[in-house]
């Protein structure tokens, strides 16, 4: 019989990472005092919950590294993550209810993990506990967003400044990397294969770039004729190539069925769906050039255009890669704002590594990057936004390169493998603080 479970998990990783309880006189099960710098950033997909926390055993050495978060002390065990390499970082497991005689619980390795029991500390019904971390007095400094050093923040024009380098940073990391691309293959695989393995999400990147080497747009022309024929032998070919649908005699796929990770994926984000989305791509391009489609809103500008005709291209441009793709099925193969984010990361570098920055279409792709309005929220921009910018009601109008920095500054400073907090480019020389 399945035991109901009044309090959440998710409740109890909010708790924790809003530190949403009196964290001054905090101590594990086994008898250790603790002290919370940053509860570490929240993890996406698999593994441990938060990652990178700063923590601090019996007024010891601040020492960095993963928590784990469950309802009962016993759901480390049911879970199997102690035969889980992927949890021998964790030093801290963090529980609503201690479950068990032993003070602690090993990890993967044989690890100790000491444990905090939070039940004391927070509410006792699931409406007061609701009702508490909806307010916002009861959190503690430490866990408005990760940071240790977010009391040093600039003031807001400073920090969009520099997370804007940041973002200009990774732009130009793409353009450079669809640079090399190009000295191989056309401007016209090199958008096919920009926008596949963009279309792969974090997790099946990898899969989507290989099955775009492997099935390349040079042999889907040959299935172009009308659009609707077209399109369905464009789909067969691509999920046969994927291992999503059953080959034909003589034909291998290109890319093994089990390298799709889709174990944590949403329905509308699976593999299937977005392999779909890029057939409809293709079948209405048709013979069609890519690179001429792709540019032809930057080229169609007038001699010196302002940044509400860069606009307008850019809509023009997201017009032109998601209207084509519909699903009799039920909703929509990509969504808009999934569009906009493959326009910036993935077909404006790819442009711009094609025309190069000295021609003319070059730097109105150059431009349209910089000027690229907000994209999708995510996890990462959420929490940095949270963190650095608490006051900004309304981002300004050009965001996307502003996302593009959070995104470099988490995974190159915040996620690091070595600690680069001091190296941090969004605190230097911090005078300015709010």
């Amino acid at each position: 019989m399945k035991t109901v479970r009044p309090i959440k998990e998710v409740w109890i990783r909010q708790a924790w990472q809003e530190q949403a309880f009196p964290s001054k006189r905090l101590h594990t099960e086994g008898g250790l005092s603790l002290q919370v710098i940053s509860p570490g950033i929240p993890a996406r997909g698999e593994g441990p919950d938060f990652q990178g926390a700063l923590l601090s055993f019996d007024q010891g050495p601040v020492v960095r590294g993963d928590v784990e978060v469950h309802v009962y002390t016993t759901d480390w065990l049911r879970h199997g993550h102690g035969r889980d390499p992927a949890y021998e970082n964790v030093l801290l497991h963090v529980v609503y209810e201690h479950d068990t005689h032993w003070p602690c619980l090993c990890g993967p390795s044989g690890q100790l993990l000491p444990t905090l029991r939070l039940k004391p500390l927070l509410p006792a019904s699931p409406s007061q506990l609701r009702s508490h971390l909806k307010n916002a007095s009861n959190r503690h400094p430490a866990g408005v967003g990760f940071c240790p050093r977010q009391s040093e923040r600039p003031k807001n024009p400073i920090v969009l400044s520099r997370l804007r380098t940041l973002g200009e940073e990774r732009f130009q990391c793409k353009v450079n990397r669809f640079k090399l691309w190009h000295r191989w293959i056309s401007g016209e695989e090199l958008l096919y294969r920009a926008v596949f393995e963009a279309l792969g999400y974090t997790q099946c990147r990898r899969p989507m770039l290989e099955l775009a080497m492997g099935v390349p747009l040079a042999s889907l022309r040959c299935l172009q004729g009308k659009e609707k024929t077209s399109r369905e032998r464009t789909r067969q070919r691509l999920l046969r190539g994927a291992g999503l649908l059953q080959s034909v005699r003589g034909e291998q796929p290109v890319v093994s069925p089990s390298a799709w990770q889709v174990s944590q994926c949403r329905p509308l984000n699976h593999p299937r769906r977005r392999i779909q989305a890029m057939a409809d791509l293709v079948a209405s391009l048709g013979k069609r050039s890519w690179t001429d489609a792709f540019s032809e809103p930057f080229t169609a500008l007038p001699p010196e255009p302002s940044a509400r005709d860069i606009h307008a291209a850019l809509r023009t441009l997201h017009r032109l890669w998601s209207e084509p793709i519909r699903s009799s099925e039920g909703p929509r193969l990509l969504g808009k704002g999934r569009s906009r984010t493959l326009v910036l990361n993935a077909i404006l570098p790819a442009l711009l590594a094609i025309h190069g920055k000295g021609r003319r279409v070059g730097r109105r792709v150059h431009r349209a990057a910089m000027l690229h309005p907000c994209l999708p929220s995510n996890a990462v921009t959420r929490l940095l936004r949270k963190t650095f910018l608490p006051e900004m009601r309304t981002p300004p109008s050009s965001y996307g390169i502003v996302q593009l920095g959070m995104i470099e500054l988490m995974r190159n400073y915040c996620q690091a493998a070595q600690d680069r907090c001091p190296d941090c480019p969004l605190l230097k020389g911090s005078n300015d603080t709010t």
